[in-house]
């Protein structure tokens, strides 16, 4: 976390925002079929970009300053994801 930056209001509402999450990231897997895996999913907001990574049965949900480069950034982390070749299924 960024110096100054605070977390999450509470416990609560991060779980709210992760459950919702999760199933968002459930019901894109329905497509999967006819239009391949998603590799990534990018929401950009007047506070925050925020991303989430499916790899195998968990997500990794990163945030960055709204001004990132958001082509650059997430082809980063998907390059870190395949270096390391997480696979948590």
């Amino acid at each position: 976390m960024k110096e100054g930056i605070q977390s999450f209001k509470s416990d609560k509402y991060e779980e709210t925002l992760f459950t919702e999450l999760a199933l968002r990231v459930k019901k894109r897997k329905e497509f999967d079929s006819q239009l391949g895996q998603v590799k990534f999913s990018m929401s950009l907001r007047n506070r925050a970009l925020a991303m989430s990574f499916p790899i195998g049965n968990y997500i990794l949900y990163v945030y960055a300053e709204p001004d990132a480069d958001y082509k650059e950034l997430p082809e980063k982390i998907l390059g870190i994801i395949q270096d390391y070749n997480f696979n948590f299924s």
